[in-house]
């Protein structure tokens, strides 16, 4: 049950880091390069390209920390995670809303 929570967990925000993408691509690279819009699984495979080219410096862990992976950790990432897509779409849609 655990295992079907995180996976959940993690493609809600994936499929949120593709939305937030697709909203920023429409609002800076459409009008600013004159590019076509992207849909969400679109930006989902340019999310994936950046990430696999440039990988995410993650903090090292302990061992102990890595092998106990408890739903508090896990409820930890997910709020760092989505409160870190969130800021960045508040930035956003503040420089969308001054162009």
């Amino acid at each position: 049950m655990r295992m079907l929570t995180t996976f959940c967990g993690f493609s809600v925000l994936l499929l949120f880091r593709g939305w937030v993408l697709s909203l920023l691509w429409g609002w800076f690279m459409v009008p600013l390069f004159h590019l076509p819009p992207i849909l969400l699984f679109e930006a989902l495979g340019v999310y994936l390209l950046v990430r696999l080219f440039c990988p995410h410096n993650s903090e090292q862990k302990d061992q102990k920390e890595v092998k106990d992976i408890t739903f508090k950790y896990i409820w930890k990432v997910f709020v760092h995670e989505g409160s870190y897509i969130t800021f960045f779409l508040a930035l956003g849609w503040i420089i969308h809303l001054l162009l």
